[in-house]
């Protein structure tokens, strides 16, 4: 009889993924766009094809999932949560919206995540945001691919959270951490999440680390983000008294704990920080502000420049998987998509374009979607 074991990718702490940057993962390829008009849009950042899909609509935060083949799945505007031609899937999302409207209003808001090892079910996170004064905390939703729901809306804590989420490898390269910031606290909360769902031993998750600045109201606004190696997390800070326009921490991915680093681009005349992406080579973070011009911030001498002039107002940038930058342009409704060309990482002015039949409000997608890890099979017998 010849036996077999499975042994599980976590214990050779490596992925299958031959990048560490998510933009370059086929299943960050396809956006989910969508205006207050409902103009919705699947672009794909890699070949530049735009198609219409539904009505769907956004204002800021946004996310959408595609499998490890790069098929789009799913769209979410912070409150429904849609297919890949526009049905709802799920209407019970909470990032926090002001005015009740059926969008989020949250700088980031939402964000997709897919634990490698649990590739057919799709995590939807959602934040509070700065205007709404109900608390709803810090949720998850999960669905399967097949668009049946997993899990309905639950929340996660007790507290109140900014507008910024992000997420990052554990040191086993195979989990993920999921991080915010608590509103009214110094709190840094990191949740990880493994392949069976989040982690409920507390002396693990969550990490909270009391090094951050406490805010409020309009303090809350400001997206965040971690290196691509996952060594720093940059928040980005919404209140317009703020000395720090971004501040830096060093991210322990072994035990989800930050150390204060440094604050960057001080001395810059921003109103305040929007939306926030590492450089490539994360040499440099990347900052859109209130006003909608782009920011680059050098980590090593915490100057910075603007490389893109502003636009209408504050708007969400990413990177895409063609490695330029994109921001979301709000006019009227709903703007065009703006592609920013040029090199990320030495803070040079970037080449500005719209893409044509594209309509966006102030969101971008935020995700973590890592391609797909099987465990292997080893002959242990036989017997």
């Amino acid at each position: 009889v010849l036996f077999t074991s499975i042994v599980s990718a976590t214990a050779q702490e490596t992925c299958s993924s031959t990048s560490r940057m998510p933009h370059e993962w086929l299943s960050h390829r396809n956006w989910g766009l969508g205006d207050n008009l409902g103009r919705s849009r699947i672009y794909n950042s890699s070949t530049g094809a735009v198609t219409s899909f539904g009505s769907a609509r956004s204002y800021e935060g946004t996310a959408s999932a595609s499998d490890h083949l790069g098929n789009f799945l799913f769209f979410a505007n912070g409150r429904i949560l849609y297919d890949a031609a526009g049905a709802t899937v799920y209407n019970g999302l909470l990032t926090g919206n002001e005015g009740g409207n059926t969008t989020g209003s949250a700088a980031q808001g939402i964000m997709s995540v897919r634990h490698p090892l649990n590739p057919d079910h799709y995590y939807f996170i959602t934040t509070d945001d700065a205007i709404t004064g109900t608390t709803l905390g810090l949720n998850y939703a999960v669905v399967h691919k097949d668009g049946t729901m997993i899990t309905t809306s639950t929340r996660l804590g007790s507290f109140r959270t900014t507008e910024g989420i992000a997420a990052t490898w554990h040191e086993n390269g195979i989990d993920i951490w999921i991080t915010v910031t608590q509103s009214g606290s110094t709190n840094i909360r990191s949740y990880l999440l493994r392949c069976d769902g989040f982690e409920t031993d507390p002396a693990i998750s969550p990490a909270i680390s009391a090094v951050g600045i406490s805010t409020t109201g309009n303090g809350e606004r400001g997206g965040v983000a971690f290196s691509h190696d996952s060594q720093q997390f940059a928040v980005g800070m919404g209140g317009t008294t703020l000395t720090d326009k971004v501040r830096l921490y060093d991210f322990d991915n072994a035990t989800g704990l930050m150390t204060y680093n440094k604050g960057i681009g001080s001395a810059l005349s921003i109103y305040a920080a929007y939306d926030l992406q590492f450089s490539p080579d994360d040499s440099r973070v990347l900052a859109s502000t209130s006003y909608g011009n782009v920011l680059s911030l050098n980590i090593a001498n915490a100057t910075g420049t603007e490389i893109a002039a502003s636009t209408a107002s504050h708007s969400a940038i990413e990177i895409g998987a063609d490695g330029s930058l994109y921001r979301a342009t709000l006019v009227g409704h709903g703007g065009p998509l703006n592609k920013l060309a040029g090199n990320l990482n030495n803070g040079s002015n970037l080449t500005v374009t719209t893409i044509t039949n594209t309509y966006v409000a102030r969101g971008l997608n935020t995700m973590f979607l890592p391609p797909s890890e099987e465990p292997d099979i080893e002959e242990v017998g036989p017997y």
